[in-house]
């Protein structure tokens, strides 16, 4: 899910000349209007994705207004038919959010909007915003903002409600290279901004106890990202994962939230998630349930329960 530092660096030298190529033009597609986002809390995951089907696990969670996050490869791959049944049961009336993947356009967007359709809509899924992995592991070398609209309207075309936003996810996980991160801020880079603007809001998978471990200038480029979408009158979402937290996670997301509230930067909606497909031996960062604040239902809950208060999440 994160971006080496060879595919950052080219993403920093292929914006201007998209730029100059014309494709960042803001009058050449018409800006998508959305509603708000109707919680600021989701809670889902990989690792212990069944737990979302026993309503007990979630109840003063769900009560309070939560919402359900659902990692695509954890929805198709690790449940059969009836439990995913039986989570969106549990979940009846909660907004949904989901994590899906980018596959540019054509046959290969076409069958990302399929799999929407098979998994999602067709079970009366209709998601209050997509997450879609724009910059990941792959090879982005020649991604354009022409690849990522088209990618869009093939969604729209096979189904998509125009009501959800597909917003990118920014993956800036690589603190090696400080100086690229420092020269592409999002309120300084035409591309971003205009990713940004086409999706309906930014989704930022920086997990505290790793965006801790980085160089201020890290920190820094999430600050910048959330308070000039913020400023557009988009929503920034905040994947708050475990990483390698551990059982110290509920401390690190503490310091995180409390570094983000003092730069003015607070997000406006939290996803509490974990994506390890095989975690070893006493993980404990599963699905979980709502009392166990190392668990995703628990940080969720804790969030939810203090409002995200400063120094009490």
């Amino acid at each position: 899910m994160m971006p080496s530092t060879k595919n950052i660096a080219r993403y920093a030298a292929l914006w201007p000349v998209l730029l100059l190529a014309g494709c960042l033009s803001a009058q050449t597609v018409a800006r998508p209007r959305f509603p708000e986002l109707p919680t600021r809390y989701y809670a889902g995951g990989v690792q212990g994705v069944a737990d979302l089907a026993d309503p007990v696990r979630s109840k003063r969670y769900r009560a309070e207004g939560g919402g359900l996050y659902l990692h695509s490869w954890a929805w198709y791959f690790k449940l059969n038919d009836a439990q995913r049944r039986q989570i969106l049961e549990a979940f009846r009336g909660a907004p949904v959010g989901i994590e899906i993947g980018f596959k540019g356009d054509g046959d290969a967007a076409a069958e990302v909007a399929r799999q929407i359709k098979k998994y999602y809509l067709d079970l009366g899924v209709r998601p209050a915003f997509m997450a879609s992995n724009v910059f990941n592991k792959r090879d982005r070398e020649n991604f354009t903002l022409e690849e990522w609209r088209n990618f869009q309207a093939t969604l729209r075309r096979l189904g998509v409600p125009e009501s959800t936003p597909i917003m990118p996810t920014f993956e800036y996980q690589n603190g090696k290279k400080l100086d690229i991160l420092q020269r592409n801020k999002v309120s300084e880079s035409a591309l971003f901004q205009e990713l940004v603007k086409i999706g309906g809001g930014i989704v930022l998978d920086t997990p505290p106890g790793f965006a801790l471990q980085q160089d201020e200038i890290y920190r820094l480029w999430v600050v910048d990202a959330i308070r000039w979408t913020q400023s557009q009158g988009l929503p920034a979402i905040l994947i708050v994962s475990p990483h390698h937290s551990g059982t110290r996670w509920v401390q690190d997301t503490r310091q995180y939230l409390d570094y983000l509230d003092q730069h003015r930067a607070m997000p406006t909606a939290f996803v509490c998630e974990n994506y390890n497909p095989k975690p070893p031996a006493g993980y404990p960062n599963g699905v979980g349930e709502e009392g166990d604040p190392n668990t995703d239902l628990g940080m969720c809950w804790n969030l939810m329960k203090n409002r995200t208060a400063p120094g009490r999440p």
